[in-house]
């Protein structure tokens, strides 16, 4: 901090401090007024209108209840790491705001409005209102007391708006690159999709197949296989729309090639890595691979010696939200593990699939819509059970051609997976970019003014 800078209380500079309303019934059709919400501050210190809700005008026809172009809007109650988050209005249309929001008017000849917003979002980053803040049983909020408390470098104003100049610029800059960042990411996801639907319908592999025509399809050693394993139940197929798929591929269920398909353990996981051995269970699964950052373990015993898992073994997510369950990835790892109950264990018989060519048609569309087909809603999750997993419909080339294509696919998936890593590397520099120059602005050394 410049030595020449006071630190004054907030409270001392300020002329209002009004909290907002209770919105009551609000809509998201753009009946009403505005009304501002803790979500319309976002973590980059803006307004975002995105998520706007809507509310009576006459609720709001009092002066105090509405914002005015160079108020600033602080977030007074959300989750401990939400809680403090600034953005100054800049718009003319005068909105309403809840009363998770603060309204706070300054003394122009004493504090400038956007470097205060951008003082106190600086603040939020660094945590100070997280360690200020009164925490309730799901949400933490700053008082007036708080607030009116927090201590704010005082530059001449002058140097106040030269400063809030030059972090408008660096946020501008810091928005640009992290929307190109992110429509990067955007087309490594569409590119990633693209690549397993070409994998599952025979497209990586048509100059393989013109290589090799004499290559048989598994039809009829299925035909032969199915009479001694198939299941019986009383679940019924649904109608799923298949893509157009080669001559030599054959259409089978994931059951028919299935040798062993079960449920994980249920036991607790409360043992430590030098006591147990560690259980994977659904956020071990991400993006059709397995992710090992976070593990739980549990004791060893019969039960889980029995449901060890070996190389290859496909883990089958059943239950999660709506959205998630279905996914699945293949178990690759040395380390001897389990895996816990939301799971299935599918073991394939080797002369028929790979695991990694039914992990990219379960990750497909069609294998997306197929769960979604099939999953059964609960309060808030939902299930697929394991009769309903055996009965997937499931593509099979001849088992050189899923070589190929695991082997084509493998390599353009890890260069999306490379690519991607760069780009979320990238998003972290930007970000920490932006605070030091944050920083280095409410220390005094980014911009080379004079005291008066």
């Amino acid at each position: 901090m410049r030595h020449d800078w006071p630190v004054v209380p907030l409270g001392a500079l300020l002329t209002d401090v009004q909290p907002g309303f209770a919105s009551g019934k609000h809509n998201s059709e753009g009946s009403g007024l505005p009304h501002l919400r803790p979500m319309n501050v976002s973590t980059g210190g803006a307004i975002d209108r995105s998520t706007m809700k809507y509310v009576d005008p006459g609720l709001a026809d009092k002066p105090e209840r509405r914002l005015k172009a160079g108020d600033v809007l602080f977030n007074n109650t959300n989750s401990p790491e939400l809680v403090g988050k600034t953005a100054v209005f800049q718009d003319d249309d005068e909105p309403a705001f809840s009363n998770h929001m603060t309204r706070i008017r300054c003394d122009s000849a004493r504090l400038d409005a956007r470097y205060l917003a951008s003082r106190l979002h600086h603040a939020w980053r660094e945590g100070w209102f997280a360690a200020h803040c009164n925490n309730h049983v799901s949400q933490a909020s700053i008082g007036r007391d708080v607030l009116k408390s927090f201590p704010i470098e005082l530059p001449p104003v002058e140097v106040q708006r030269a400063i809030a100049d030059t972090l408008e610029q660096a946020s501008t800059l810091a928005v640009s690159a992290s929307s190109h960042l992110a429509k990067a990411q955007q087309q490594l996801q569409a590119a990633r999709r693209a690549v397993l639907a070409a994998a599952c319908v025979g497209r990586l592999t048509a100059d393989w197949r013109e290589a090799h025509p004499d290559t048989l399809s598994l039809e009829d050693a299925l035909a032969q296989l199915q009479p001694k394993t198939r299941r019986r139940t009383r679940e019924t197929q649904v109608e799923l729309s298949l893509p157009e798929l080669p001559a030599t591929f054959t259409l089978a269920t994931l059951g028919d090639v299935a040798e062993i398909l079960e449920y994980g353990t249920s036991k607790r996981c409360d043992a430590t890595r030098d006591t147990g051995v560690p259980v994977l269970r659904m956020a071990n699964i991400q993006g059709g691979q397995l992710d090992l950052s976070n593990l739980k373990y549990c004791e060893r015993d019969e039960e889980l010696d029995r449901l060890m898992l070996d190389q290859g073994d496909l883990l089958f997510n059943r239950t999660n939200s709506p959205e998630l369950v279905g996914k699945s990835a293949v178990f690759a790892a040395d380390e001897p593990m389990s895996f816990a109950s939301y799971l299935i264990r599918v073991r394939f018989m080797a002369e028929f699939a790979l695991p990694e060519f039914v992990n990219y048609w379960l990750n497909s569309a069609w294998g997306r819509e197929w769960a979604q087909l099939v999953k059964t809603d609960g309060v808030s999750q939902s299930n697929i059970n394991g009769t309903k997993l055996a009965l997937m419909p499931l593509p099979l080339p001849p088992l050189e051609e899923q070589r190929v294509i695991v082997e084509r696919a493998s390599t353009a998936l890890a260069a999306a997976e490379r690519t991607h890593h760069r780009a979320a590397a990238g998003e972290r520099m930007v970000e920490s970019a932006r605070q030091a120059v944050f920083a280095k602005a409410f220390r005094g050394e980014l911009v080379n003014a004079e005291s008066p």
